[in-house]
Order: C-alpha cells, then structure tokens, then sequence
C-alpha cells in the first residue's frame, strides 16, 4: 500500500437558494478535484421551511447518482432534521453510498452569524475533546486522525484575512496532520462577503491556497502529501506520544477505499508556500468589487447609476465600480467563460469581449452631478474629472427648479418660507433646507436608474484627480457659498472630525461602551489634547446625533460588509431604533465624573504650589522610610531626623491635612504602596498651615508632636495592614472625618 494522498479542499461561489446552480457548482468541483487526483450558506430564516431541508436532500441524491461522484470521498454540507430537530450537519459519501452524517456540535453566534436560531448543538454523545482541550483537532491527532476536514462560512473583514491561516497553520504545528480548510467566496445572498481563502495545510505549513478576492466560481486546491511526515513529525513529540497513549478513542467508520496506492511513487509531493495577507487597502479596493459584481449579475439589472457630487464617499465608490470592471477584464483575458457569459447577459451582446476596463465602465456605470445654487465649481470639476478618468457615463444636471418646486410647495400649504441659517434661519429650517435636496437628489438617482485605499486607487489604477479628492474638505454643499467659497463642511456640521466619528464607532461597537464608558476611556486617550469637560461634550455630541438619527440604519440600502464597527441594522448592530436623545441618567453620571476629575486636578496643583513654595522657604519635610523586618509594627514612618534615616527622596505633606486620607508612597525600589494617613482635627497646625509627619517613636516630646500635628501613618499593604495605631493624647477616633485623597510624591 502507498503512502502518498491527493487532497483537494473547494472554493464555490454558492447562492442561498439556488439550488440548481449550487449543485451544478459542486458537480463542477468534484470534476475538477478527480482531473487533479482528488447549498448555499446564507439562507437564514429560509431554514425554517420544509422546502429547503427537502430540495438539500434532492440535492444530495442527485450527486449519489452523479457519474462524477465515483471513486472519490466527497464532504458535503447540508441541514438535517432528526426528531423535529434541525441540525447543521456534514455528510459524507462514496460511490453512492453515505458514511457518515456529522451534526455540529458547537455553533456561532458572533458578528453576523446567528446559527443557533435555526440549529441545535449535538448533545447526544459527549465530546471526547471536552477531556483534554477545548479544540477538537487535538484529541482527534492524539487518537491517530491524519486529515481533518473544516467545511467553512468565514466572511471577511478588513484586517481579519490572517485569522484562517494562523489557525490552520497554528492547529498543525501543535498536532501535526493535514488540514482542509474549504471556506465559500462571493456575495451568496446577504451583505457579506467570502473572500475562497480555501487552505491545505501540512504539519505548521501552508502546502496550498485558492485565489483570494476572485470572480471564478470554482476553484479546486489540490496537494499530494506524504502520510508518512505526519507520522514522523507526531513522532518526534515526545510528551505529545505520552498523552495518546491514554487518549479516548474515536468512532471510527471501515470503508473498503484506499486513498493511495503503491504506485503513487511517482506523485510530486508539494512544498510549502508563501502565504501572505491581503493589504487593507487590497482588502477594501477588492472584496466591495467582488460583491458588486455578484450582485450585479444575479440582480437581474444591467449596470449601477452613482450620483457622483465629487466627494470622496461617492468617489470612493466610483472607483470600487471601476475596480470591479478592472477585474471583469482580467478574468475574461484569463479565460473565465462563466464571467464572459455574465457580461454579455448584462450587456445584451451575445459577441460582446470587454479588452478595456474604461470601456466596459461606460456600459455599466452611470454618473450623475446633481448641482444646486449651493454647489462649487471645485466639486462639479472634480466629478467631471473623475468620470473622464474611469471612463463612466456621465451627466451633469442642475436640479434647482425641482428644489424649488418642492418649497413652493409646501410654501403654498403653510404660508411659510423656511430660510438658510445664513441667512437668518433657525437651524431646524437650515436642517430641512439641506434634507430637501439631499431626498431629492436620491428620488431623481432613481429614476436615471430605471432608465484611504483611494491613494491605492491613485497609485493602482491610474486616477490622478483622487489626489484631489482626498486633498479637499468633505462638504454636503448644502448651504449657500459664500462669494463662491465653501462656508459648509462635514466635519463643521457634525461637531466632530471624521477620526474622532472612526473612534467612537469602534468603541460604542467593538469595545461595547455606551455613554459613560466610552467618556471614561476617551478622557484618558485624549488627555494631552482635552479637558475632561471637552471630552465629554463630544461624547455627548456623539450620542446626541447616533440618537435621533438611529432610525435610518433600520431601512439602509443593504451595503458591504467591512469592519467590525459596522452600524449594519440587519443582523450585525442590533439597537432599538427609537432613544432619549438626552440621556439623562448616563449623561449626569459624565458629569458627575468631569467634577471630580477637575477637583482632583485642582488640589493637585495646589499641591504643587504649596510644595514649591515649602522647598523655596527651606521649610521642614518629612522622608519616609521602611522599618526593618525585625521591627515590632508595619507602619511607614516619617522622620526629621539624620540623612541615615532618609531613603533618597524628602516629602512635604502640602496643605495642611485636616481628615483622614490615603496616599500612595513610591520608594526607591519603585514600589507603589497605598498609605493612610491620620490627623485629629482639632490638632494644633503650624502657622504655615502644612503639616510635618512624625514617627511616634522618634518624638521629641508630647508638645512637640502637638505643635507639629500629631499624625500616624499605616502600612496597607495587603498581608501587612497594620493591627494598631499609634496614639498621642489629642487624638480620639470621633475626631476624624473620612476621605480618600492622592498626593503624587
């Protein structure tokens, strides 16, 4: 018997409900994988109806009947209902004839997934990983398992593409083994995205991957491997051998099929391969490309129209449009008859090549400059611009007489004529102005319908005038110019930057922060360049906005999904719709906060004040040493007593300490340790209203240490809080006040 293998994991570009073309798609890769030697996932709720579970089972029993199906192990995946029980489940199959049906036993919730609304976990059997780790590729190496399979539905996000690898190339280096990782690619349905990143990996290496960002609908990775170097390389692990020896055994099914022969001599193994991630830049220029043209072409519709005002928002999506005709010609130059037979259906040109990515771009994409009274000469230059460079069909119209129309409008109904604030409006009316042509401008988009990565898109696809996209304020221009001048920005309108609006969508999203936890981080990031009480307006400002303009993410044209702070209402960012806009209780909490955050920076200061003046007069100070360990008590003491007592640094308590207080003491040995710090209030205080701390045992007498103001210091450090406090005649417990305070030493 032979010891080598080809394997091959699939990349599909399925669709949620094409049932018919899903299948053709895995008929496809299964001949392709035997060339070499070796449902769609998206369909939500559709899960919930008997239709789906009985035309997957159609699906099924076509490929046992296949001709292409024989003499190859095939894993397919597919929902099962067992005792009025849906589970997600892989099926297994050989020459007709089904092995194994394996139901999932652990399901995702995270981001966009919601698997558990539609599936249940196997609890039937217990899972043997759950005694030794909680990654089930561990007990199954340890119990002799030399090919793992991973049927996979991982969309991507910017910045995650590393995420697959890592964990296929981490999953084999601490077990060894060979690794199928067979991911989808494309827009199935829904607004994320597959990026195919299908991956075999080999004992911590990467032996093969399929084409990241592709518009081929089946790609088949293949890799002739040696079991052998699985076996050597488990061997050579020592306490790895030591646990499988007492590893649980898995179920095993006897299939009469060898996977290699003695022939197979003659078979190249593969070698490792560089497996690098996508730059984000390549990330955002590609994977929205590949999703608009999935969805373009099983839209039904024959090209996008982009109301192009010369910005960078609808700049930037002109160019992923260009982009996506970018990579439309290149796959046709490669010979990709299926994106060939999709232009031409969308073109209505049964002989129709596309050689030019220009060219094609003014068959499929329209643009539209819709100008008003308020619009620059900048921006209408700028659309121009850009249009001629992608080579888009492009309109300019001037859209004031409709603005008009719709005023007169409600003029005539209202007897009221709303004004610019420029011009003396309230800004309730400067809001409606600027919403009348914004709604406007998308009724008439629709109506032509029917009938940071741009500096890679600079550098890429040779457009020049992005660079003055991005040179230029983002602007609505929605209000009056002033002499032809821009007096509107995006940023002025909104009360905050465009980094600021990136970093509180990260933490309300990502870092879970509402109001009062988002002020209590950003007080601290932006410390060098806001107050506490600035930072909380803008928080405030943030919430404000997010609050009374939540309602329009819940009927959003369905987008691309491409960060982890996505606000996607669909199933990604799940909020209630309708807020207090105010916020009061959280509000009054930041508020709360900025107070004692500006208190403690004023006792600070004059802290600082006091302390210069102190070390100006020359005055008394107090340094503060640790007792040996064969000292009878746990307190710091201080001392005004010889340089030998001294540990390098004096302090000076400041003002005149009137209640009890905490204060943290740094030594020499850079150990932080929490004091407390005593004082009677109706101790007598030294004109100079400071106090100087003295050790009880090193008084000069009970007069002195009433002149200075007789103080005990306790070590808190835990294990070592003191029992007892040192006494002086004046002090009574009654007498004190608690407070907690930090003197920066």
């Amino acid at each position: 018997m032979g010891r080598k293998v080809v394997v091959a994991a699939s990349c599909l570009n399925q669709w949620a409900m094409d049932f018919q073309g899903n299948m053709e798609r895995i008929v496809d890769s299964i001949q392709q994988a035997k060339t070499a030697g070796a449902i769609g996932y998206s369909c939500a709720d559709h899960h919930y109806e008997s239709d789906t579970l009985l035309h997957s089972w159609e699906v099924v029993a076509e490929l046992l009947q296949h001709p292409s199906c024989t003499d190859i192990m095939i894993d397919v995946g597919l929902p099962v209902m067992h005792k009025n029980t849906t589970y997600n489940c892989r099926l297994v199959f050989l020459n007709r004839k089904i092995l194994l049906i394996r139901p999932k036993l652990t399901l995702c919730d995270d981001g966009n997934y919601r698997e558990t609304r539609w599936f249940t976990a196997w609890r039937k059997v217990e899972r043997l990983h759950n005694t030794v780790t909680d990654n089930s590729h561990i007990p199954m190496s340890l119990d002799g398992v030399e090919i793992i399979v991973n049927g996979s539905g991982s969309y991507t996000e910017i910045r995650k593409g590393y995420v697959s690898r890592d964990l296929i190339k981490s999953a084999t280096a601490k077990s060894g083994g060979c690794y199928l990782f067979s991911n989808l690619r494309g827009c199935d349905g829904d607004r994320v995205y597959f990026s195919g990143d299908s991956m075999i990996g080999l004992n911590g290496k990467i032996v093969a991957r399929a084409t990241p960002y592709s518009l081929v609908e089946v790609e088949v990775v293949t890799a002739t491997i040696d079991l052998e170097s699985i076996r050597c390389y488990r061997s050579l692990f020592r306490s790895r051998c030591l646990h499988a020896s007492q590893s649980q055994v898995y179920p095993r099914v006897q299939v009469n099929f060898a996977l290699s022969s003695d022939e197979d001599i003659f078979l190249p193994l593969c070698s490792p391969i560089e497996c690098n991630s996508p730059l984000p830049e390549e990330e955002i220029l590609y994977g929205p490309a590949c999703w608009l043209w999935d969805y373009l072409r099983r839209s039904g519709q024959g090209g996008f129209l982009l109301p192009l005002s010369g910005g960078v928002d609808s700049s930037a999506t002109a160019t992923i449009v260009y982009s996506m005709c970018h990579m439309v010609v290149q796959a046709v130059a490669n010979g990709e008859e299926k994106v060939l037979e999709d232009v031409r259906r969308i073109v209505s040109q049964t002989d129709y090549v596309p050689r030019d990515r220009r060219e094609l771009c003014g068959r499929l994409f329209h643009t539209v400059y819709m100008a008003t009274e308020n619009s620059s000469s900048e921006t209408k230059a700028r659309a121009r611009l850009l249009s001629q460079q992608i080579g888009s069909y492009h309109i300019p119209i001037t859209i004031d007489s409709m603005v008009s129309a719709a005023l007169g409008i409600f003029s005539a109904a209202t007897g009221f004529i709303p004004k610019f604030r420029v011009r003396g409006g309230t800004t309730r009316e400067n809001v409606a102005l600027q919403n009348v042509q914004a709604r406007l401008r998308m009724v008439l988009a629709y109506l032509f319908a029917q009938v940071d990565y741009l500096f890679w898109g600079l550098l890429i696809l040779n457009l020049p005038v992005l660079g003055d996209i991005i040179g230029a304020p983002p602007t609505a221009e929605l209000e009056p110019l002033n002499e032809g001048e821009l007096v509107q920005t995006d940023e002025a309108d909104m009360g905050m930057t465009y980094d600021e609006l990136s970093m509180y969508g990260k933490l309300r999203k990502v870092e879970c922060c509402g109001p009062f936890s988002m002020f209590g981080k950003l007080v601290h990031l932006w410390s060098d360049c806001c107050t506490p009480k600035e930072v909380a307006e803008k928080v405030k400002v943030f919430f404000r906005f997010y609050s009374v303009n939540r309602h329009k993410m819940t009927v959003l044209t369905p987008a691309y999904h491409a960060e982890t702070y996505s606000p996607d209402d669909h199933r990604f960012d799940h909020r209630q719709f309708l807020y207090n806009y105010r916020w009061l209780w959280q509000f009054r909490a930041i508020d709360r906060a900025v107070e004692r955050l500006e208190n403690g920076r004023s006792r600070e200061e004059q802290v600082e004040r006091s302390s210069s003046m102190r070390s100006n007069k020359d005055s008394r100070s107090s340094s503060f040493t640790r007792p040996s360990s064969r000292s009878s008590n746990n307190s710091l003491t201080g001392s005004t007593g010889s340089e030998s007592h001294r540990r390098g640094v004096e302090v000076t308590t400041g003002p005149a300490i009137q209640d009890a207080h905490t204060v943290h003491v740094c030594t020499t040995e850079n150990a932080c340790n929490p004091i407390q710090v005593t004082v009677p209030q109706d101790s007598d205080q030294p004109e100079d209203g400071n106090v100087c701390l003295t050790s009880p045992h090193r008084s000069s007498g009970e007069s002195d240490r009433k002149r200075r103001g007789s103080a005990s210091i306790i070590d808190t450090i835990p294990g070592l809080v003191a029992q007892k406090i040192s006494h002086c005649r004046d002090f009574t417990p009654a007498s004190l006040q608690q407070h907690t305070t930090t003197i920066q030493l």
